[in-house]
């Protein structure tokens, strides 16, 4: 925009934040940032060295991915992520061949995490803040 208030076009694409802008005559310079976060699968049977050198990746993100939760017989794990646009949980198995969305939360103020597996493989709990406020107020808090 100039700095008369006239003339918004967007300047960046993609995935990445730009932050710290820094305008000099008809130049702008930014700090860009982008995150990746990814899952790994690590042994833990030889040395430290060693189980790095033979860690597995399971996920490939374009976002953030938090919490990953193995489910029982170490064949899926569950984790959140905010692929989309909006944090949901996802569960995927370990070999790679299949992904599915467990949770399709889209409204901004509401979160979800720390998913974890029933011993028997059959539930998987997890924090929501969806009815958070509500409970607050029932509270008077």
């Amino acid at each position: 925009m100039s700095l008369g208030g006239g003339g918004l076009r967007q300047l960046t694409f993609g995935e990445a934040s730009y932050v710290y802008p820094d305008l000099n005559g008809t130049s702008l310079a930014a700090s860009r940032i982008r995150i990746q976060f990814d899952i790994w699968k690590y042994p833990v049977d030889g040395s430290g060295e060693e189980n790095v050198r033979r860690g597995v990746q399971i996920t490939r993100q374009t976002g953030q991915i938090q919490t990953p939760s193995v489910g029982p017989g170490d064949q899926e794990l569950v984790y959140l992520s905010d692929s989309g646009g909006h944090g949901n949980l996802w569960v995927r198995k370990q070999d790679g061949s299949e992904v599915r969305q467990l949770t399709y939360e889209r409204v901004s103020d509401v979160a979800l995490g720390v998913p974890v597996w029933s011993p028997n493989g059959k539930h998987i709990a997890f924090v929501s803040t969806r009815n958070l406020r509500s409970w607050i107020l029932a509270c008077g808090w």
